[in-house]
């Protein structure tokens, strides 16, 4: 890895550089759920990899869980958001034992995972998904041609950015499919990163 590797890395690793990079796309990044949910209907929220808490002013704090391994981000998230935050790893098979939810966000996490341990921590979604409940996938698309994005996707920390067609297959496999939706991360009208939006229920 390089220096600059390293430099960005310990940087992101810090809640405020976590949320320097990501303040000015957290909207753009949630608009698809937005513009087709009520969240201030909808029951218990899960946030997986909820990175500093910069979610959780989207819900109501009573419904709201947000889990990270990073102990920073959540004593951040602690100190600037209502909710509820625990210290835990997003891929563990047995968090949150006993519980159920019925929205559970999982943005801009899955690409920092290689494909076997995606496929474990989605199953564990979906057990702790109610049987009613949905499944809500942010995440970064792995351009097919040469372009700002794909070189972008390429230097982003998270290794395993995929082409959308593999992202369907990975979802589509472990949830019953709702909707997938490619979208665009833009500044000053120039596109920046691909993303998609999936949305699934509870496969049983």
């Amino acid at each position: 890895m390089s220096v600059a590797s390293r430099t960005r890395d310990r940087v992101m690793e810090t809640s405020l550089g976590y949320q320097l990079w990501q303040a000015p796309f957290a909207d753009q990044k949630l608009a698809p759920i937005l513009r087709e949910t009520d969240l201030s209907g909808i029951g218990r929220v899960l946030d997986l990899a909820c990175g500093p808490g910069t979610n959780a002013r989207y819900f109501e704090p009573g419904s709201y869980t947000g889990l990270d391994i990073n102990r920073r981000y959540i004593e951040r998230a602690r100190d600037r958001y209502e909710g509820r935050f625990i210290v835990a790893d997003a891929t563990a098979p047995d968090i949150l034992n006993g519980e159920r939810f019925d929205f559970i966000l999982v943005n801009s996490f899955l690409h920092h995972l290689p494909t076997d341990p995606v496929s474990k921590t989605l199953r564990r979604v979906n057990e702790l998904l109610t049987d009613e409940g949905r499944v809500h996938v942010l995440d970064l698309v792995l351009p097919a041609r040469r372009s700002l994005a794909r070189l972008l996707a390429g230097a982003d920390r998270g290794n395993y950015p995929r082409p959308i067609a593999d992202w369907r297959d990975l979802l589509e496999g472990l949830f019953e499919p709702v909707s997938l939706e490619p979208f665009v991360l833009s500044a000053a009208g120039i596109p920046l990163w691909n993303m998609f939006h999936f949305t699934g229920r509870k496969r049983r």
